[in-house]
């Protein structure tokens, strides 16, 4: 059953992950737990920006921090927001090709001879 709380939820988590640094920072994070400083360099971000980033994905509990004596590891919270990010890029791709193939209709060099 869909309530207008489980919208508001999912349009909330959309929102976090709305972002393109964020997934920047999500992608670097795949490859396994890290510190900011190796997400900024991973990503090209500043230091800054990375732990403002993870700072709104970990409010929406998208991402994990544990802190290690003086360090801050994140982690990705839960595998399954890998596998949406891979969905996503999935849809873009079939979308793309798709937007392709329509254009090469348009282009006259390629009409049939």
């Amino acid at each position: 059953m869909s309530t207008p709380e489980v919208f508001k939820l999912q349009a909330e988590f959309c929102q976090r992950m709305s972002n393109a640094p964020r997934l920047q920072v999500l992608h670097a994070l795949r490859s396994g737990p890290s510190r900011v400083s190796d997400l900024a360099d991973a990503t090209g971000l500043a230091p800054a920006a990375v732990s403002r980033h993870l700072s709104v994905l970990r409010g929406g509990n998208i991402v994990t921090a544990e802190r290690n004596a003086q360090e801050i590891v994140y982690a990705i919270a839960n595998p399954k927001v890998a596998e949406i990010c891979d969905l996503m890029r999935s849809v873009l791709a079939e979308q793309l090709r798709h937007n392709a193939t329509v254009a090469d209709a348009f282009d006259p060099d390629r009409s049939a001879p």
